[in-house]
């Protein structure tokens, strides 16, 4: 069989395991199945290679795509690599190990070109059946129509002591038919839901709303920080029209390890709207000892550096979850530093007995 053929076969057998070891043996042993098969084998290693490359990217590019099935259809090509080498001029015949090619299993007598419109036919097949019956299309039929949320995708922009700016995308594993027709309470989630149990009554009962991820941010001071959103975009567009603190909320900060961290709720959907993405912009410029503490990190910086295995010495342990461990980093520096100043300036006490030469003896 052609390259293709062998890929398409083996796709289709890895990806209906949904796992990626089952998928490779799977992938690996549809070889033998296609090669006991009557068939034609093209003789230009070249075209047949071209054909696996782009059987691989189409692959890529359909919904149903899986590492099961990626792996599966790589390994359904793989034992092929004894003829390419042997074209090649670098294997002889007798080392061969794939059993099909060694005559433990008998291979199928060869065809005419001709035949090669049969091996299209199960391409085609092998691609329809992977995304009628793949792992990924039997869970959209759980989520009753309604769309599968991914898990956020976070990214830093760009950050600074006066300012970061973040970026994040709430990407979709299964899509729904029509958005607008989406009940927000019935979207799946890749975040636990948010219990709103604030209501003080004792008959209250929390609700439960959906989630509001939440991420931290080393900052140089402990005044509020100012924050702005753009780039906004919806999968679902909210029912009324939301500001910025519906989307976001910051809160004050506070101080761990001697850094002051600022915390943030962003909303997941707001309004009856489903979030798609959304850029905040984080202003937080140095003030109080902050300001001081990122100066001496600045001195203190080259210092350490040029310690080299003793920079450790300097490093504090930036806590999970934070996203600009730059930051972090400097503020812990110049608060350590800070620190290290006040203590020996503490120690120099000045000898009283020397500030005059005025003393009147007592008995």
């Amino acid at each position: 069989m052609c390259i293709f053929t062998h890929f398409a076969a083996g796709a289709l057998a890895g990806g209906l395991t949904g796992n990626v070891y089952l998928g490779a043996a799977a992938g690996f042993a549809s070889h033998a199945v296609l090669d006991v098969i009557p068939h034609y084998d093209h003789p230009d290693w070249r075209l047949e290679l071209g054909g696996g490359v782009l059987s691989l990217i189409l692959l890529l590019l359909m919904p149903f795509a899986s590492w099961p099935a990626v792996i599966g259809g790589i390994f359904g090509m793989v034992p092929d690599l004894e003829n390419l080498f042997q074209k090649l001029g670098k294997m002889r015949r007798d080392q061969f190990i794939y059993p099909t090619h060694t005559g433990l299993l008998p291979h199928g007598r060869t065809l005419g070109p001709k035949s090669i419109v049969w091996q299209f036919a199960i391409f085609a097949c092998c691609y329809i059946l992977l995304g009628l019956f793949a792992p990924g299309q039997a869970a959209a039929a759980t989520v009753d129509g309604q769309p599968l949320m991914a898990k956020p995708v976070v990214r830093v922009l760009q950050t600074s002591a006066e300012r970061t700016v973040l970026r994040v995308d709430f990407p979709v594993d299964i899509y729904p038919a029509d958005w607008q027709a989406v009940d927000v309470g019935h979207v799946h989630w890749a975040l636990p839901l948010f219990v709103d149990d604030t209501d003080p009554t004792p008959e209250a009962v929390p609700t439960t709303l959906p989630p509001r991820m939440r991420l931290s941010l080393a900052v140089p001071t402990r005044r509020n920080v100012t924050w702005s959103t753009r780039d906004i975009q919806w999968w679902k567009e909210p029912a009324t029209g939301q500001s910025a603190s519906d989307l976001v909320r910051f809160s004050a900060p506070v101080v761990s390890r001697s850094v002051p961290l600022t915390g943030t709720e962003l909303a997941l959907a707001v309004a009856g709207g489903v979030l798609r993405g959304v850029t905040v912009e984080v202003n937080h410029p140095a003030t109080g000892p902050q300001r001081e503490h990122l100066q001496l990190a600045t001195e203190v910086s080259g210092k350490a550096a040029s310690l080299g295995a003793g920079w450790d010495h300097w490093r504090e342990n930036t806590p999970s979850g934070v996203l600009n461990p730059v930051l972090f980093q400097s503020l812990a520096m110049g608060s350590r530093q800070a620190a290290l100043v006040a203590a020996t300036t503490k120690a120099q006490v000045p000898d009283l007995f020397s500030l005059t030469n005025n003393w009147v003896k007592m008995n």
